[in-house]
């Protein structure tokens, strides 16, 4: 299965769509946090994390480790996507 070329019309809107997605989880993180009513000490306990971890998450530091993002986005229940064109194909494949 080939991918479908993007034309302009779906780049464009495809531009608009990831221009409104954050360019780090750190924001995304700090929201659903304050939401949820937990302090960073809170979240910590559920995470198993420092609370200067989830501090240097929610600012954006640039070395923030993958598992740590995985722990907080798992205790506050977000989930990450990973969306391409060939999505659909790789699931095909892959059986899912």
């Amino acid at each position: 299965m080939v991918a479908k070329p993007h034309t302009e019309s779906t780049l464009c809107h495809d531009r608009n769509k990831l221009m409104q997605l954050p360019t780090h989880p750190g924001p995304v993180i700090r929201f659903h946090r304050k939401r949820a009513g937990l302090s960073r000490r809170e979240l910590g306990l559920l995470a198993g994390l420092s609370q200067s971890s989830i501090y240097e998450v929610e600012h954006g530091k640039e070395t923030a480790r993958l598992d740590t993002i995985l722990k907080l986005l798992d205790a506050l229940n977000i989930q990450m996507r990973f969306e391409s064109p060939l999505m659909h194909a790789y699931r095909e494949e892959a059986g899912k």
